[in-house]
């Protein structure tokens, strides 16, 4: 059985194995927009793991050789230079919003992070950039909930470009040595080694307490598991002209035909969501 599908506008596959999400960036695809190259590893995987507890035969394999149609389709290297980073999303059926796992950056290695930081001529947005990878693919792994990593991901210059370069770097071994004390053990510095965990970790969020509590309120089955969407990040905290947000195409509130929604520059999707910065309304 193939597990892995490409995120393209000719995906045509039912709800239930690549799930809303996927659904929603194919229409996006055929209605002409620039999204990400991507892949989806079906809720059929999710399915495999949940009953084996491990990911199914075949599906390390796949993802070797869909990392190798990104590298290919963007141009960059997963874990090298130009440096390929990924995020790591679930994608069900039925929308379950924050119940589940996410990892962005993945991919930023040591390597690919001096990499990142040589191509961009910003060693703070990359040193900001690892940071978050590690927060958010900790917590995903261990449920170990860490500090807030929201730093300003502005452009350093002049003078301080050594302070903040000192500060992320001390933040980023802080990180580490946290995440290895509290958990036992380290994060891999292999990508692809990190891309299998996090697709275990999203997987494994499908029976989450939380996610499980959601599911009975909505009357969601149990037994219908998640996808996952692997895509090439684009980096909302690169700079002022970049940034992240929600919008609907219409007032969810009141069913006004009219954009809603909130937005928030030099940022990524977690600061939105978590509630811990002020957002700006999409109007």
């Amino acid at each position: 059985m193939k597990w892995i599908r490409p995120l393209t506008a000719q995906l045509d596959e039912p709800l239930d194995v690549v799930g809303a999400k996927a659904h929603g960036l194919v229409t996006l695809h055929r209605l002409g927009l620039p999204v990400p190259p991507g892949v989806v590893v079906t809720s059929e995987a999710c399915r495999a793991f949940l009953s084996k507890g491990r990911l199914p035969d075949g599906l390390r394999e796949e993802l070797g050789t869909a990392i190798g149609e990104l590298e290919a389709a963007t141009g960059r290297q997963f874990g090298g230079a130009p440096p390929l980073a990924v995020s790591v999303r679930s994608g069900a059926s039925v929308s379950m919003p924050g119940m589940m796992n996410t990892i962005l950056d993945l991919g930023l290695t040591t390597k690919a992070t001096t990499a990142l930081a040589t191509e961009t001529g910003d060693i703070r947005f990359a040193l900001n950039s690892r940071l978050r990878f590690l927060s958010t693919f900790a917590s995903a792994l261990t449920g170990i909930d860490l500090e807030n990593t929201n730093i300003d991901a502005r452009a350093a210059t002049g003078r301080d470009i050594h302070h903040e370069q000192a500060r992320l770097t001390s933040a980023i071994a802080a990180f580490e040595e946290n995440i290895e004390r509290r958990s036992g053990r380290a994060i891999p510095d292999d990508p692809i080694r990190q891309l299998e965990l996090a697709v275990e970790a999203v997987f494994a969020s499908w029976n989450a307490p939380r996610a499980h509590t959601y599911r009975e309120l909505h009357g969601i089955g149990h037994d219908l598991g998640t996808a996952v969407i692997v895509q090439a990040m684009v980096f909302g905290n690169r700079d002022d002209h970049s940034g992240t947000g929600v919008a609907f195409s219409r007032d969810p509130n009141t069913g006004e035909h009219t954009p809603y929604g909130d937005v928030l520059f030099s940022h990524q999707g977690e600061d939105v969501l978590s509630g811990r910065s002020l957002t700006l309304r999409l109007p």
